[in-house]
C-alpha cells in the first residue's frame, strides 16, 4: 500500500503527543498480592520473566552491568536449583543475578560467587521473595531515579515477584495485539514491534528500519516526547498497515503488518513539508501535519532548522492498493 499526495493546507499547527500505539484489547496489569512469611523450598526451575507485583515492572539486565526494571518483558532469566539455593542466570549474557555488598544494589556477575546464591520464599499467593542467601536481603523494586533494583531486609510489596514462564512466542496465535514504538533515531529511524500476550506481557518481535531519520530539533521537544506530537504512529482502520513519521528526513513510512506482527516496509513518501509530527487516517485518506522551519536560526541559512514559523501545513494523501 502506498500513499499519494493530494494537497497542502497551510496554517498554524498545534502540537502535543505520545509516540506509542496500542492495538486490540487493553493492557492487563497483574494485581498486587498479599505477603506471607511462608519460607519453603519453592521447587522452581525454568526460564522466566520476573515481574514486580507492586509496580508491575519486569526485572531487566542492563548493558551497564546493573539490574533495573522495565515496563516491558525484555530480559529472560533461567532459574536453576543448586545445593542450598538457586542461581538466577541471564539468558542474554549468561551472567548471574548478584547482590552487591557495597551499596545494596543488584547487579550481574560472570562468576558463581556466594553473592549470586538466592532463596525463593513462597509468599503463598503465586509470588516469591527473592532473598540473597549470604546477605539475607531481598530483591527490592525501587521506583526512584532510573528504576535500579536494590535489596532490602524488610518484607513489603516491593519485594514480591511473580515468576512468569518465558514461553517461546514462535506461535503467533498467542498474540492478541501489538504495540509499536518509534526509536526516533537521528540517523536511522526504526519502528519497534512488540507482540502482546493474553496476560499483558510484551514480546519484542523486532525493529524495522523506516528508511528515514528522526529528529529532536522541535522547539520544546525533549525527554520522552521529542516530537511534541499527537499520533506520530497510526494504524489503518483494517489494522493491515502502520504509518510512522520521519521527522528528521521529512517523510512518512508505510509498513504492512504481517500475521506474526513483523513489519514489511511498503513505501516512503515525502511529507509535503518540513518536520512531520502527526498522522491521521480516515478510510483511504491520510493527513499529515508538518512544522515548517525557516532554517535561519543563528543567522546562517541551511545550518539548522531554526524556530518553528507560523505556517505549519497539513498535507492530504490517499492510500493506494499498490
Amino acid at each position: 500500500m502506498t500513499i499519494r499526495s493530494m494537497r497542502s493546507v497551510r496554517g498554524r499547527v498545534g502540537v502535543t503527543v505520545m509516540s506509542l500505539l496500542l492495538i486490540a484489547t487493553t493492557l492487563a496489569i497483574a494485581p498486587v498480592g498479599a505477603q506471607s512469611d511462608s519460607s519453603s523450598d519453592a521447587g522452581v526451575a525454568g526460564t522466566f520473566f520476573i515481574q514486580d507485583q507492586n509496580f508491575n515492572r519486569y526485572l531487566e539486565e542492563r548493558a551497564t552491568g546493573n539490574v533495573g526494571t522495565s515496563s516491558a518483558a525484555v530480559s529472560e532469566w533461567n532459574v536453576v536449583r543448586v545445593e542450598n539455593g538457586y542461581l538466577i542466570q541471564s539468558i542474554d549474557t549468561g551472567y548471574y543475578l548478584d547482590a552487591d555488598a557495597e551499596n545494596n544494589n543488584v547487579d550481574v556477575s560472570p562468576d558463581a560467587t556466594d553473592d549470586v546464591l538466592w532463596d525463593l520464599i513462597d509468599n503463598g499467593d503465586g509470588t516469591y521473595r527473592i532473598n540473597n542467601v549470604s546477605r539475607d536481603r531481598a530483591v527490592d523494586a525501587d521506583l526512584r531515579g532510573d528504576f535500579n533494583v536494590d535489596t532490602s531486609r524488610r518484607v513489603r510489596p516491593d519485594t514480591a515477584w511473580a515468576l512468569i514462564p518465558a514461553d517461546p512466542a514462535d506461535d503467533d496465535s498467542d498474540f492478541v495485539g501489538a504495540v509499536f514504538v518509534a526509536t526516533n533515531d537521528l540517523e536511522n529511524n526504526e519502528l519497534a514491534s512488540f507482540g502482546r500476550l493474553p496476560d499483558g506481557r510484551l514480546v519484542h518481535v523486532g525493529n524495522f528500519a523506516t528508511g528515514g531519520a528522526g529528529s529532536t530539533e522541535f522547539d520544546g521537544g525533549e525527554g520522552l516526547d521529542p516530537l511534541i506530537s499527537a499520533d506520530s504512529i497510526v494504524v489503518t482502520e483494517d489494522e493491515g498497515h502502520v504509518l510512522v513519521v520521519n521527522a528528521g528526513s521529512d517523510s512518512i513510512t508505510v509498513f504492512a503488518i504481517n500475521d506474526d506482527f513483523t513489519l514489511t516496509r511498503v513505501s516512503v513518501v515525502d511529507s509535503g513539508g518540513v518536520g512531520p509530527n502527526s498522522i491521521a487516517v480516515d478510510g483511504d485518506l491520510v493527513f499529515v501535519t508538518n512544522i515548517d522551519r525557516d532554517g535561519l536560526a543563528l543567522g546562517v541559512a541551511g545550518t539548522t532548522r531554526g524556530e518553528p514559523n507560523d505556517e505549519g501545513n497539513v498535507v492530504g494523501f490517499s492510500l493506494a492498493a499498490d
